[in-house]
């Protein structure tokens, strides 16, 4: 009897976890449907969300997108993901074709780490001013 407990209770702590793991990218895909939505309003200015089906999009996607967001990446690993998933997208014995928003957000992914290391190198320019200033 115990033992058909067990198996019930581990069905639901998996159910539960599918559950959340399909909330939070849920809300991965909103947000990136409002960032689309902004640029087809022209309140965002990028070329790649436009064409991305945000459904498209799975966890790594969404890792990749919180790095970018919270400025803990190195644009190298961008370089590096965007050219595994281009790869991938390549290689005719996949039976799961790369669908073209993954490639398309890893480009916009790309292009928001370069934007974040050209402000960094400004801060840096504008700090070494001050202490040159003093």
């Amino acid at each position: 009897m115990s033992e058909i407990l067990e198996k019930i209770e581990n069905g639901e702590k998996e159910k539960n976890i599918q559950t959340q793991e399909k909330e939070v990218l849920d809300n991965f895909h909103r947000e990136i449907r409002e960032l689309k939505e902004k640029e087809e309003k022209g309140e965002l200015k990028t070329v790649h969300l436009k064409d991305i089906n945000p459904d498209e999009l799975v966890f790594e996607d969404m890792a990749k997108w919180e790095q970018v967001k919270n400025n803990l990446i190195i644009l190298d690993d961008l370089e590096d993901f965007a050219a595994e998933l281009r790869q991938e997208g390549k290689k005719p014995e996949d039976k799961e074709e790369i669908p073209e928003s993954r490639l398309l957000f890893a480009a916009f992914l790309l292009n928001k780490g370069a934007g974040f290391r050209q402000m960094k190198a400004q801060e840096q320019k504008k700090i070494y001013k001050m202490k040159e200033a003093a």
